[in-house]
């Protein structure tokens, strides 16, 4: 699983990014391509296909590719808008567009008119907001202030809803 977006209040947006290609880097090294650990991208269509993204938004880190080697750099692109080809399907690859809003009401209309995430991830000191999400979005599963638990607790029910899939699997929900 990998979060297809990245939408953060505009307060914390150039900073968030910062410590994303930090991370980035401290995860992969300067120079991915040479991390043996680092995967590739499945077919050559495929490729082509998330290197079309790279023409969205601004590019701020990564974006490197080699066809040879069905290589594509973890990247990073900021100013993405809500009507960018990136925006319109799930991405399957290493390419996070991070998007910043400054109203949070708008924010949550926009959301609403949105196919239902496999994974919704927020991270918010404020309660409304917490409640106001998972009251008022669809999600397959949610996490708040965390990543990834609903997926590492095999006891937890793990699934989609709308175009993300449909039922559960993990323990008795399988």
């Amino acid at each position: 699983t990998a979060p297809d977006f990245v939408v953060a209040h505009e307060s914390v947006k150039d900073r968030l990014i910062e410590l994303i290609v930090k991370e980035t880097i401290d995860q992969w090294g300067s120079n991915p391509k040479e991390n043996e650990d680092y995967g590739r991208i499945v077919t050559q269509r495929h490729l082509d296909r998330l290197i079309g993204f790279l023409k969205d938004g601004e590019l701020v880190h990564g974006g490197e590719h080699d066809a040879e080697d069905r290589y594509l750099a973890p990247t990073i692109l900021d100013n993405i808008q809500w009507d960018d080809p990136i925006m319109q399907e799930e991405i399957f690859g290493p390419i996070l567009p991070i998007m910043s809003y400054s109203n949070w009401d708008a924010l949550m209309a926009r959301l609403k008119t949105m196919p239902s995430p496999l994974a919704l991830y927020l991270f918010s000191k404020s309660r409304p907001h917490e409640k106001q999400v998972l009251h008022e979005l669809s999600f397959g599963n949610a996490c708040i202030n965390d990543v990834i638990m609903h997926m590492a607790n095999h006891h937890l029910p793990f699934g989609g809803v709308g175009d993300s899939g449909m039922g559960r699997y993990h323990g008795r929900y399988s």
